[in-house]
């Protein structure tokens, strides 16, 4: 949220943006996800729509392969 009036400030001063302590826990959360990072797949929005996950689309899109076609119903 986005106050009515943001607070007043100096253009020339810097921004303390200090990063916090992290805890013990934290600690072996970020070095598990820094050396087991998880690869990122996307899909394109037909993809999404014929598996019935995209929010876009009404009507389940169906591809067409040869003479079959699929569809995610």
């Amino acid at each position: 949220m986005i106050p009515e009036s943001p607070p007043l400030r100096d253009a020339k001063a810097a921004i303390d943006d200090s990063v916090p302590i992290l805890s013990a826990d934290e600690i072996v959360q970020w070095k598990r996800m820094h050396e087991n990072p998880s690869r990122a797949i996307t899909f394109s929005g037909g993809i999404m729509a014929m598996g019935g996950l995209s929010p876009f689309y009404s009507v389940r899109q169906k591809a067409f392969f040869g003479k079959k076609v699929f569809s995610g119903s």
